[in-house]
């Protein structure tokens, strides 16, 4: 037995030898010539794979498509928000008011520019040069995409989409999508953002609205997205699932999965034919989710000036604000309210409010920070509801707070909630009332401020109202003093 080991040992080592021998009796050359030989059947068998891919999805596609029936989505709070707003008397003695601007930067604010999209070092065939919300983006394309603006398709069927997907399925997707990717990172985008920003690619190409929903879907669905196509009276849809809770948006259900309607068209169907398959074994939901606005090349800023009374002084602030960012914002689906508190407002919004708002409140006690802040809140912006200036529930981030007219409850919530994280050190929470939203602070001990407080996680909150016009740290709106709200937590 130990004879039959030894000799097993002793040629196990021997052929260990001879393989490192024939390794190092391998110029450095001929690795080279082995290793890209390995690459290139490795890239011959993707390629065989996604061709086999490609033509499978064609197939499936040729096959009868079914009708689903859409449901049109609901805002998430449908009851209805006060017209009127209670307002608290302040009497006034007729004493002339100081005007002060806090203003701690002499100089003109200047937003920093946003990182520029390089144009691509190897020059291709054919430029293609897109204009997303007045942001120049560059990309190259080759001679078979300079051609694709030329394919045309006048009925929607589910063989003319199959064939649509077959002449698309010849085209260097990866050459788009590289840049596609590249510049979403570049520009700060969400998935969101990769759809508006292909949606103007289609448009770049002069495609129809039909054909850019098509190659919109088409190019999604290679980068590995839970996205279909559906059409209905000749009009395409583009249909998508997201990680996040849409309101008031069409929508059909598959699979227990809501598939949300993205038309460039704006048309409005009740039902909708589509396949049930998939071009990607696990595909990816869209992540829809609120972080950062897009950086987006400054264009003129329009100044939104704002002024508040506190006790003898009147401030005044002047805040810039860039159009093409609202116009960007104000495509975003409806999410659900908790994702608003979540976003972080523009760079040139932090670098004028923040400030001014610091210099204004640094020698005041932490109470009183608390309630001039509010009351910056509450009186600097018109109130009006969403029905009443949009006519739809639309909830607005900070920097569209500062941009229109007026706002309403969630609104001045999500900005007096952004205040308080960035200028004081307490923890901030969300009420949920009945077609109201207000704010609760949990302030330390010591300062003890009365009125109604609320527990949430072990901890005392006390009620904020950033709505209720000149209420102070612990008013309730009259009318919600016998709720009890639900909690939002935020940081």
């Amino acid at each position: 037995m130990k004879t039959t080991f030894k000799a097993i040992l002793i040629f196990s080592i021997s052929l260990l030898h001879f393989n490192v021998t024939a390794v190092n009796a391998e110029t450095y050359e001929e690795f080279k010539k082995r290793l890209l030989k390995k690459q290139q059947n490795q890239t011959q068998q993707f390629n065989d794979f996604q061709s086999a891919q490609n033509k499978a999805f064609y197939g499936y596609l040729k096959q009868q498509w079914e009708d689903f029936q859409v449901s049109q989505g609901k805002p998430e709070d449908s009851n209805p928000k006060p017209v009127e707003i209670p307002k608290i008397k302040i009497s006034k003695k007729p004493v002339p008011l100081k005007i002060i601007r806090p203003n701690p930067q002499p100089n003109k604010f200047q937003p920093p520019p946003p990182p520029v999209v390089q144009k691509p070092t190897k020059i291709t065939s054919y430029p293609i040069k897109v204009s997303f919300f007045s942001n120049p983006v560059h990309w190259q394309g080759d001679a078979k995409w300079q051609k694709w603006r030329q394919t045309h398709i006048h009925r929607l069927s589910n063989n003319s989409i199959a064939d649509y997907w077959k002449a698309f399925s010849a085209l260097n997707s990866t050459l788009i999508l590289k840049q596609l990717n590249k510049t979403s990172q570049q520009l700060n985008l969400n998935d969101w953002g990769k759809i508006k920003l292909l949606s103007d690619f289609g448009r770049t190409l002069n495609l129809s609205d039909n054909q850019t929903l098509l190659t919109l879907w088409a190019l999604l669905n290679k980068d590995g997205y839970d996205v279909r196509i559906g059409y209905h009276n000749n009009s395409a849809y583009l249909l998508y699932h997201s990680k996040q809770r849409l309101y008031s948006l069409p929508y059909f259900k598959f699979n227990n999965k809501r598939y949300y309607l993205y038309s460039l068209q704006n048309t409005k169907t009740k039902k909708i034919k589509s396949y049930k398959g998939n071009l990607n074994a696990s595909p990816k939901a869209l992540n829809l989710q609120l972080v950062h606005p897009p950086m987006l090349i400054a264009q003129k800023a329009k100044k939104h000036n704002l002024s508040m009374q506190w006790k003898d002084t009147k401030y005044e602030f002047s805040i810039p604000i860039y159009k093409s960012e609202i116009s960007y914002l104000n495509t975003l689906p409806q999410q659900q309210l908790k994702n608003y508190f979540k976003f972080t407002p523009s760079k040139h919004i932090s670098k004028s409010i923040l400030p001014a708002l610091r210099l204004a409140t640094n020698k005041m006690p932490a109470i009183e920070k608390v309630n001039f802040l509010l009351r910056f809140v509450q009186t600097a912006f018109p109130y009006a509801t969403d029905d009443q200036q949009f006519n739809y529930e639309n909830y607005l981030l900070p920097d569209e707070t500062f941009y229109y007219p007026a706002s309403d409850c969630e609104d001045r919530s999500i900005l007096f909630a952004w205040l308080i994280t960035q200028l004081t050190p307490y923890q901030v929470i969300a009420l949920d009332y009945p077609g109201h939203i207000a704010t609760a602070i949990a302030l330390p001990a010591e300062f003890a401020p009365s009125g109604k407080k609320y527990i949430f996680q072990g901890k005392k909150f006390t009620v904020t109202d950033p709505t209720y016009i000149n209420s102070s740290i612990g008013m309730e709106m009259p009318q919600f003093k016998n709720t009890t709200p639900e909690f939002i937590a935020i940081n």
